[in-house]
């Protein structure tokens, strides 16, 4: 299994207005999302310059590999014994600017017991800042959450100031969101830069999944 990545956060400060409600538009949404047919392996696992699927980083298995990272002939099964090699699809599809923001193409969806549908992308080494959408009904609201490396602690930016979102409504009764999304939020950090997510998600609405961008 991989390593869990441990963040210790202060308390959250948001600042601004609460988030405005946007109007989900239902429809049915004709458009292929092929992102969904990518995948990755899990966070540290790669595919070395030898062919072989290897681990660093966030694995100790040095003692496994050549002083040229090649994984010894007799070590092969042993080290796949440890090692997570599942293949994870993409489920998102995401273009955007805010702080710490690089590649992620991994979201959540859950819902709540009062019907409420809550989503949120996965962070990573490399990207701290995470969008999280609430759909109640006909609307939703959205904010991002920015878990920086510095010391001013996890900022929540609420005040959305343009937003769309569409839902494949067909899915939705099974359980499944196709969403597209554009939303802008207000920078408190600097209000000359705005920050923007758009894109795209299809994955399953899962029951009593916690909340959490990690």
């Amino acid at each position: 299994m991989p390593l869990k990545i441990l963040f210790l956060f202060g308390a959250i400060l948001w600042h601004g207005k609460a988030s405005k409600y946007v109007k989900v538009n239902f429809t049915q949404i004709n458009s292929y999302f092929s992102f969904v047919n990518n995948w990755d392996y899990p966070e540290g696992v790669y595919m070395n310059r030898f062919g072989q699927v290897s681990c660093d980083g966030f694995c100790d298995m040095s003692d496994y590999k050549d002083s040229m990272g090649r994984i010894y002939a007799d070590s092969l099964q042993s080290f796949y014994e440890q090692i997570d090699t599942t293949h994870l699809y993409h489920n998102l599809q995401l273009d955007g600017w805010a702080y710490e923001f690089s590649e992620t193409n991994y979201a959540k969806c859950t819902k709540t017991t009062d019907g409420k549908i809550k989503c949120w992308t996965m962070c990573n080494v490399g990207m701290h800042s995470s969008l999280n959408i609430t759909i109640s009904s006909d609307t939703c609201t959205a904010h991002v959450d920015y878990y920086p490396v510095s010391n001013i602690g996890v900022q929540q930016f609420k005040e959305i100031t343009t937003g769309s979102i569409t839902i494949d409504k067909n899915l939705l009764q099974k359980d499944t969101l196709k969403a597209e999304f554009d939303f802008v939020f207000k920078n408190h950090l600097n209000t000359d830069k705005p920050l923007w997510w758009k894109g795209k998600m299809l994955l399953p609405i899962e029951a009593n999944l916690k909340e959490s961008s990690w």
